[in-house]
């Protein structure tokens, strides 16, 4: 069962960093402002520390697909980019600076708790699969595919997880 799971977590960190990384490019103004939030005094690095980070983003990608030897490495980049973006949310809203956390491009509502226990969340999914790389192998065609539309709906739900929770509320 821990490879299903292993494998689901692959291909929906896959489809995380890519949706992440294009929904950063796409609205990049945007994201700066975000970034100008973040660092108040030193404004004029949002840019190259903005476009960093979607090069981080794209750099998951890129090794996830890879995979092989490239796993752990890429497990390890998001466990640092996760904990990175949670830490950063966390202060943000303990210094009582409300922003959005364009996690998924432009977002009208600003960053809450459910934002940073998401991102705990993935941190754990990602620990579980730093632990389980061992078992990772390639599976049929039809299998592949199902497990692809698990990771979809992770996806959605963890990008919409605020409009979700927002829905059973009322």
């Amino acid at each position: 069962m821990d490879i299903y799971i292993l494998e689901i977590t692959h291909i929906f960190f896959i489809l995380l960093f890519s949706v992440s990384a294009i929904a950063k490019v796409i609205s990049f103004k945007s994201f700066r402002r975000t970034l100008d939030v973040i660092l108040e005094k030193n404004k004029s690095v949002s840019r190259p520390i903005g476009i960093f980070i979607i090069f981080v983003e794209v750099l998951i990608v890129v090794t996830l697909v890879l995979s092989g030897q490239f796993l752990g490495p890429a497990y390890v980049l998001i466990l640092m980019t996760l904990a990175i973006f949670t830490f950063v949310m966390t202060w943000m809203k303990a210094s009582g600076k409300a922003m959005s956390c364009h996690c998924f491009g432009v977002e009208p509502r600003k960053s809450s708790d459910l934002d940073i226990i998401r991102n705990i969340g993935l941190i754990g999914l990602t620990i579980f699969a730093i632990f389980k790389l061992s078992g990772h192998q390639t599976f049929e065609y039809e299998v592949t595919f199902l497990l692809f539309g698990l990771a979809l709906i992770m996806l959605i739900i963890t990008v919409y997880l605020e409009n979700i929770a927002e829905i059973l509320r009322r």
